[in-house]
């Protein structure tokens, strides 16, 4: 199993031609082992190309291009590729393509042209919605998303939540710049330095960026014990805009105990 490893390793590390034994040798009741290791000749990248089957996405990413981990010249790493992907996902994420994933960016090496070279495709897809009743994939244009209602609960307990299913109905609801707001009384936080906290407000592109930020914000006001944010896609419910949608944003905040 651990030379399978190692061998598993230098490939994704670019030593697609390595090789791995073990030897073990035997004195009493203890067992000595001995891995043998080449390398053989790495791998590196050749040419770096686009493919877009979303053609919407194509200015974003490609202005973002000179950003790439993924450079001529460098050793083939499948770790790196993963990285890649990442980024470009968060690229898009901050730029209101809310869901959009990794699944959406694929990659096809071919190592035919140049010994010892792997020219790297970055497949870059529509988001895919299902199936049809042929088993083949039913796809779109990625979305730019929309936040269209913010709705915030000061005062949440979890426990209330689930076990009355009139709970939020017996809340004090208020409206402070288009936010929502639910207590249990009066604000304990008032609205303009939570809103000021999060910086995010109804109409605004998605940016999952500045979500963590508002995340991290909050708990720095050091006054809630936790913050949970979801987001409902709520695109159906609106005419249905080829590459727009829109999302509501739902806080929920359960205050610390009081000293």
């Amino acid at each position: 199993n651990s030379t399978r490893e190692i061998n598993r390793y230098l490939k994704n590390c670019g030593f697609l031609e390595n090789s791995v034994s073990a030897k073990t040798t035997t004195r009493k009741r203890k067992v000595k082992v001995k891995y043998e290791i080449t390398e053989g000749t790495p791998w590196r990248l050749g040419e770096i190309s686009y493919v877009f089957g979303d053609k919407s996405l194509q200015s974003l990413v490609m202005a973002d291009s000179a950003n790439s981990l993924l450079h001529t010249g460098e050793l083939f790493n499948i770790a790196m590729l993963d990285a890649e992907r990442k980024r470009i996902t968060e690229l898009l994420q901050n730029q209101g393509y809310y869901a959009f994933t990794i699944n959406n960016i694929s990659f096809l090496a071919d190592s035919l042209n140049k010994a010892n070279t792997v020219n790297i495709r970055t497949i870059i897809r529509q988001n895919q919605l299902g199936y049809d009743q042929n088993g083949y994939p039913v796809r779109e244009m990625n979305r730019i998303y929309r936040i269209r209602n913010i709705e915030v609960n000061m005062d949440f307990d979890p426990t209330l939540a689930m076990t009355d299913v009139n709970y939020e109905s017996n809340l004090d609801t208020s409206v402070f710049n288009g936010v929502k707001f639910l207590t249990t009384g009066s604000f304990n936080v008032r609205p303009d330095v939570f809103l000021k906290a999060i910086n995010i407000y109804p109409g605004e592109i998605y940016d999952a960026e500045q979500v963590k930020k508002a995340y991290d914000n909050l708990m720095r006001l050091n006054y809630f014990k936790t913050a949970v944010f979801t987001f409902r896609d709520v695109t159906d419910s609106i005419d249905n805009q080829p590459g727009r949608g829109e999302i509501d944003f739902k806080i929920n905040c359960t205050p610390r105990l009081k000293q």
